[in-house]
């Protein structure tokens, strides 16, 4: 991560790498349900991949490409990340991921109304769901919300250990002492994970 970064100019670094993450991710799977495009989960999987690089190698240098609230909540707790950088940082991942959405929207926007037409759907009605899927994603009616909850908790639990495991300084760190909130960021900061990616940037064989 350059030293000369400011916060302004990582929280935009943020917005751009996560909505361009939003953008080809959320953008497929709209061209798969709406266009009639021809792909199935294998494509499906490779171009959200390929989002997730690209957006990687645009912000990993600026704010190190967290891309995503939990990275950074969990860097902060973990791994000495600047505390007053937390809510910048996810309020700009959340608009550029909303302003990625609306894009999408958008640009596919009569083949929604006509989707929704051809399908007799009542915005707000269970049918609807079927089209809202494309932006977020929704609990099994069959599981409770405690389930659901413990279900993304468990998930992005194994993320972030996947994430910090990748990374050498974080098993450097391991060895030493942790960090206290006063040591924050002076005394770690010269050892900050840099984001999902920049993980992934320094480990070849990932």
């Amino acid at each position: 991560m350059s030293q000369t970064s400011t916060l302004k100019g990582q929280c935009i670094a943020e917005f751009l790498g996560t909505g361009l993450l939003i953008f080809f991710g959320v953008g497929c799977v709209a061209a798969l349900k709406v266009a009639g495009a021809s792909f199935g989960q294998w494509e499906i999987s490779i171009i959200w991949g390929l989002g997730v690089a690209m957006a990687i190698y645009l912000t990993a240098g600026v704010s190190g490409a967290h891309l995503n609230p939990a990275v950074t909540i969990a860097l902060w707790l973990f791994a000495c990340f600047d505390g007053r950088k937390v809510v910048p940082f996810i309020i700009s991942q959340f608009a550029g991921a909303f302003c990625a959405a609306a894009l999408v929207y958008g640009l596919y926007y009569n083949l929604f109304l006509d989707y929704e037409t051809t399908h007799h759907m009542v915005r707000g009605s269970v049918e609807s769901l079927d089209l809202a899927g494309i932006f977020s994603t929704y609990p099994n009616p069959h599981i409770n919300f405690v389930q659901a909850f413990a279900v993304e908790m468990v998930i992005t639990a194994i993320l972030m250990g996947v994430i910090l495991a990748l990374d050498r300084r974080w098993q450097r760190r391991a060895a030493r002492p942790a960090c206290s909130a006063a040591d924050r960021p002076a005394d770690c900061g010269d050892w900050r994970l840099h984001g999902t990616a920049d993980r992934l940037r320094h480990e070849p064989g990932a």
